[in-house]
């Protein structure tokens, strides 16, 4: 059966608390559009559309110009119940077919409460690490032995930590297996983007044997078979269905924000808890905002539908 639905965008632009750097471009804030999905005049779901500079291909004035032609959608509603919905393509522009799911996650799931891994995107200035289970590196950045000792000196703090890193493709073969073969393996959840070339990292696993997970790859699916873990972020990937084929190859799929707002990271809670629920995932970032805390959580728990709506009445982040 086929319901109709109405959509309504709001603008938004929050402002961050310092630039963030994507590549060659530098952000200073966060802008998009909410979606506000409603059936009979009765809000349903509330996604976000915040394509991210620098990785993204649309922009806000094309997004724009694609939601004025889009007031009603319909949508048979018999295969949303599945235990992943499966959701018809509305749009191909990624970040709006992204808000649109999550808005309809939002009517279809019970509140979730999803797994975070803390992220130090500088190892000059550490989080708090006290009761985490996983924490984030991005690395490459220091002289080789001054990050070695650093990330040292936590582990014997705290032993059982499991570390995540992101080089950033800034080693080449011989500075990773100099980094890595430095670090305990049992404390090596993944690496992620280790090397300069692809032919680089291959034999870095080959030598080494540490997990090495693949960032925001593209649709063709074309995974190393060394890689088991995946990362997804899904406003630049769009429908769950370009990446569900992940699945069917024994992938594990980690989800990971793009400076989204607690609209946005509230639907990739939703999205992570019904495809990769036991995992920890990359959403520690709701304090990039001015005016929010600056402590990260262990865990995010989604907005509900009434949340949702007094967040965006509100504007708090």
């Amino acid at each position: 059966m086929k319901k109709k639905y109405t959509i309504t965008y709001k603008y938004f632009n929050h402002s961050l608390k310092n630039p963030i750097t994507i590549g060659t471009i530098t952000i200073t804030n966060r802008e998009g559009f909410y979606a506000i999905l409603s059936n009979n005049q009765t809000i349903i779901g509330i996604g976000e559309i915040a394509p991210l500079p620098g990785l993204s291909t649309e922009s806000i004035k094309s997004i724009k110009k694609e939601l004025d032609q889009l007031p009603h959608i319909h949508i048979d509603s018999s295969h949303l119940n599945n235990p992943i919905p499966k959701f018809p393509i509305i749009s191909t522009t990624p970040s709006i077919q992204f808000g649109i799911e999550t808005a309809l996650l939002m009517n279809l799931s019970t509140t979730v409460t999803c797994q975070c891994h803390t992220f130090a995107s500088n190892l000059t200035d550490l989080p708090d690490l006290k009761n985490q289970s996983i924490v984030k590196y991005k690395i490459g950045r220091l002289e080789t032995n001054q990050e070695v000792n650093i990330i040292n000196d936590i582990i014997t703090q705290f032993p059982n930590i499991k570390c995540r890193f992101d080089a950033n493709n800034n080693f080449s073969l011989e500075e990773a297996l100099t980094f890595f073969n430095q670090i305990p393996k049992k404390n090596i959840d993944y690496i992620e983007a280790p090397c300069k070339t692809i032919d680089e990292e291959k034999q870095l696993y080959l030598e080494t044997q540490l997990p090495i997970a693949q960032d925001s790859p593209k649709k063709d699916f074309n995974i190393p078979s060394y890689s088991k873990n995946i990362i997804i972020k899904p406003t630049i990937m769009g429908s769950i269905a370009n990446y569900l084929a992940y699945l069917q190859q024994g992938k594990t799929l980690i989800f990971s924000a793009s400076y989204e707002s607690i609209i946005g990271l509230s639907g990739i809670a939703y999205l992570s808890s019904i495809i990769s629920p036991q995992e920890y995932h990359g959403l520690n970032t709701n304090h990039i905002f001015s005016g929010s805390s600056n402590k990260q959580l262990s865990t995010l728990t989604a907005l509900t539908l009434q949340e949702s709506i007094n967040w965006i009445n509100n504007g708090y982040h």
